[in-house]
């Protein structure tokens, strides 16, 4: 009989590297749902709460917390266990804490304590009814008025963005050029902050302040500013 509808679960020895790896006893992990993050980057929620963070010993305990609402994703309510996070996506865990997910070397997706404004790489730019239609690394969008200080937002920029009750208002653009602070989020050097020394039409030249240099493409970088880069070495203190 033919298999209606795709696989639910995926087996260990082909998860991303961005996800966690199980004991000797576990054979297969969930598979996140189709969302706003690739399967490459990304991973389910119940993976994050129980692998990742550790706030429930087992799958179970994890699904409860979520579909009884202890979860938020960037401030919405998420019940869906499957659900998939990415890249600086923040994620609010009721009684436990406010989480930026990053990349961390030779780790993967990583969630560290945070508590600030939310960061989105601009992918795409249109003009549409008037408007000026902005397209975000994780598939959302924004209509920004032609007389918006930000309607000018270049693609590959960062733009920050702060709550504003039940909405996400921008009040910065990180430009990327250089001398502009990145983080990568994909290939080898995954999870490494350093500053653009030159950019190319498709890749960029990075150097660190380890003395480190290398090349990557422009889709495996974001554009952040100091306030990342504080919480990034605060967490690492922490666990060294």
């Amino acid at each position: 009989m033919a298999n209606k509808g795709g696989n639910r679960h995926m087996k260990v020895s082909s998860i991303p590297s961005s996800w966690p790896r199980g004991g000797k006893s576990v054979r297969f992990l969930a598979k996140p749902r189709p969302g706003p993050h690739s399967t490459q980057y990304s991973l389910p929620l119940v993976i994050l709460i129980r692998d990742v963070l550790g706030l429930a010993s087992t799958a179970k305990e994890a699904r409860i917390a979520i579909a009884t609402g202890k979860v938020r994703v960037n401030g919405k309510l998420r019940k869906e266990d499957k659900f998939p996070v990415g890249p600086f996506d923040l994620v609010s865990v009721e009684s436990y804490g406010n989480y930026c997910i990053l990349p961390k070397k030779g780790v993967g997706l990583y969630p560290i304590p945070y508590e600030g404004p939310r960061y989105l790489r601009v992918e795409r730019k249109a003009l549409y009814a008037g408007k000026y239609q902005i397209g975000f690394h994780d598939g959302s969008n924004m209509l920004l008025p032609r007389d918006s200080p930000f309607s000018a937002v270049k693609v590959g920029s960062t733009l920050v963005l702060e709550a504003s009750g039940e909405k996400w208002v921008p009040k910065q653009e990180l430009q990327l050029r250089e001398g502009s602070l990145v983080i990568v989020v994909g290939g080898k050097n995954e999870g490494v902050i350093g500053t653009v020394s030159s950019v190319s039409e498709d890749q960029v030249n990075i150097s660190t302040p380890q003395g480190q240099a290398f090349q990557t493409s422009k889709d495996h970088i974001y554009v952040v500013d100091q306030r990342v880069v504080d919480a990034v070495s605060s967490q690492e203190a922490k666990t060294a």
